[in-house]
């Protein structure tokens, strides 16, 4: 019989009141597959379209697609990623190029639960289309949300794009085991 990884919830349940000896040797392997062998869970939103950046308002940034989502994070519908039920330390990273003509966002930034956690700023570039990243590792609790927006005060029009360049993207990498 193949081992199945089970989630640390599921474990403490399987293993939580043995008195009447159910535990049988599947489920003791099922349990050394889950406790040491690492179980990558994550997102990835990606955009495949421009998006405009209004002068002096922080956008919520769209996304259209995934390029990998393992435990079903990702929410299109509101251009965010929701941490799941169970779950706890992440690592976030994000990604947004902007086509203007040298002029890219003033800053970046993630937001967790409306609020901004982390940003980066951007000095300028004269180059277009020109990109910044930004990544921070978070303690998040299942519920959380997840979304990038950008910012600038140009004075300009400025897209937030995908080219053969780079990619608008956000995405979140689970870290340490999970939470039960």
């Amino acid at each position: 019989m193949a081992d199945t990884v089970r989630t640390l919830a599921a474990l403490q349940t399987l293993l939580a009141n043995n008195a009447e000896g159910d535990i049988g040797a599947q489920d003791l392997r099922d349990m050394l597959v889950s406790v040491f062998e690492p179980q990558f869970v994550g997102c990835q939103l990606t955009k495949s379209g421009t998006q405009g950046l209004p002068n002096g308002a922080s956008t919520v940034i769209t996304f259209d697609g995934t390029y990998y989502d393992t435990d079903s994070l990702a929410d299109l519908a509101n251009d965010r990623i929701t941490i799941p039920t169970g779950l706890g330390g992440w690592y976030v990273a994000v990604g947004c190029y902007a086509s203007t003509g040298g002029v890219t966002p003033n800053s970046i930034s993630i937001h967790l639960n409306t609020n901004r956690v982390a940003s980066q700023q951007n000095l300028g570039s004269s180059f277009s289309p020109a990109g910044q990243v930004s990544a921070q590792p978070l303690l998040l609790v299942p519920g959380d949300d997840i979304d990038l927006r950008a910012f600038h005060s140009t004075g300009r029009t400025v897209a937030a794009t995908t080219t053969s360049y780079g990619t608008t993207w956000l995405a979140v990498y689970r870290v340490g085991q999970a939470a039960a």
